[in-house]
């Protein structure tokens, strides 16, 4: 008597599911990897924008940053509003109720980009433009304030809690 083969066996299924498996594997990374990819190009763009924003910002400020203002100095907040907001020639950035043909500067960003600051497995978060500038966050913390030159005051933003230092 003769039996008919009717499925497979549990050994071929075990193949399958091992050869699926490795197969999930291999795509998981590749697809890590392309994320990690991504997030770097998208962190370096933002770089690439944030430095010609703050030279253009220079160029029609009469060669003065935003942190070089007095009034300003070492606020990273009120650094980054200089860029989000309009401003006129003295920085000073239009209120409310203000006039835009007095305020003709900016903005120059439409958000800040904080992916710019990410850390993560290719970036530790510090930027530097040359040697006119460092954004450097402090040890534990989840963002950025300011310091001038070789002091280290820092201040917790009111705002968004970000800490860190500007250094000139």
């Amino acid at each position: 008597m003769e039996m008919k083969r009717k499925g497979f066996t549990l050994l071929e299924i075990l193949v399958v599911v091992v050869i699926l498996g490795i197969l999930a594997g291999v795509a998981t990374a590749w697809v890590g990897t392309t994320v990690a990819d991504a997030k770097e190009a998208t962190r370096q763009s933002d770089l690439i924008t944030l430095e010609r924003q703050l030279e253009l910002y220079r160029v029609q400020h009469g060669d003065t940053y935003p942190w070089e203002w007095e009034d300003i100095g070492e606020d990273i907040d009120l650094v980054i509003e200089q860029l989000l907001q309009r401003t006129n020639e003295y920085g000073e950035v239009m209120p409310a109720d203000g006039n835009p043909r007095q305020y003709k500067y900016g903005p120059y960003l439409d958000k800040f980009p904080m992916s710019a600051f990410a850390q993560g497995d290719k970036s530790d978060g510090v930027i530097t433009f040359g040697d006119v500038f460092t954004f450097e966050p402090e040890d534990s913390s989840n963002g950025y304030s300011s310091s001038d030159g070789g002091s280290s005051t820092s201040s917790p933003s009111a705002s968004s809690g970000r800490r860190g230092r500007v250094r000139r």
